[in-house]
């Protein structure tokens, strides 16, 4: 297994805000989630990951290759499902789709139409007038359609309905399962982390305070009062899972609120 994403002593400094991430990776076919609370960082990071800042301190390697050096090379195999993404709301899907598809060589139009079935979009749509579900499939398709070798998620399924957020989560296990394709997805919310992670890093006031297996979870929450958050289901295991995650994630932003007042 190879390291799609290694972060080593990264340093940032923007206004009013530094990101410090000392260790962080990423290898083929993860699914890692990355869980903060509101201005954590994460869109420091993404930037940064995508190559519109650059490193104060530090290095990013992607694919093997230096994230500022090799951008042009690393953006081919680089996806982004962006929670803003700047698309331009007069235009048909159509035509926006014509305007993204030329940076990519390895465009896929029969996976691009195969996931504007399955999400039950028309291209003679106006991306300003659909909904949010619409939009944020949309850009997904668009995403996985240059098959990306790792695809980076800024809280995609906000605001998204459940029928609507199960039919994106299938398609990001699919390519998982059948292209091996990794994935880094930013949440502000536990539960979804439990449902979705392979591992855990949680990102709190611009540090990276934890990185976790999610197999180790329980070892990493044992010392924890996670069973009063346990919520009754059906699926015992997946409950038990987001309260151990919802622990832990408090645990980490009480903790490090006590290292910062000392």
């Amino acid at each position: 297994m190879s390291t799609v994403l290694e972060i080593d002593q990264l340093r940032k400094q923007v206004p009013k805000f530094k990101l410090n991430i000392a260790v962080m990776r990423v290898e083929q076919g993860e699914f890692a989630v990355l869980l903060s609370g509101p201005k954590a960082g994460k869109g420091t990071l993404f930037k940064l990951l995508l190559d519109m800042l650059f490193p104060d301190f530090g290095t990013i390697t992607l694919f093997g290759l230096d994230s500022h050096r090799d951008s042009e090379a690393i953006k081919q195999q680089l996806g982004l499902v962006a929670r803003r993404p700047g698309l331009y709301y007069g235009a048909s899907l159509k035509r926006l789709k014509h305007m993204v598809r030329p940076f990519y060589r390895e465009w896929d139009e029969q996976a691009y139409r195969d996931y504007l079935r399955l999400f039950e979009l028309d291209e003679s749509w106006v991306y300003g007038r659909v909904d949010n579900a619409a939009k944020k499939q949309f850009v997904l398709a668009l995403a996985l359609a240059h098959r990306p070798q790792l695809l980076l998620l800024d809280e995609p399924f906000l605001h998204v309905p459940p029928q609507a957020r199960e039919r994106m989560a299938q398609s990001l296990w699919q390519e998982r399962r059948e292209r091996g394709m990794s994935l880094l997805l930013a949440t502000t919310e536990p539960e979804e982390a439990a449902r979705l992670a392979d591992s855990l890093h949680i990102l709190h006031g611009g540090s990276l305070l934890m990185s976790v297996p999610i197999e180790q979870l329980p070892e990493y929450a044992s010392d924890l009062d996670w069973q009063g958050r346990e919520k009754r289901s059906r699926d015992e295991a997946l409950a038990r899972r987001i309260a151990q995650t919802e622990a832990l994630f408090a645990h980490c932003i009480d903790a490090q609120a006590g290292e910062d007042a000392r």
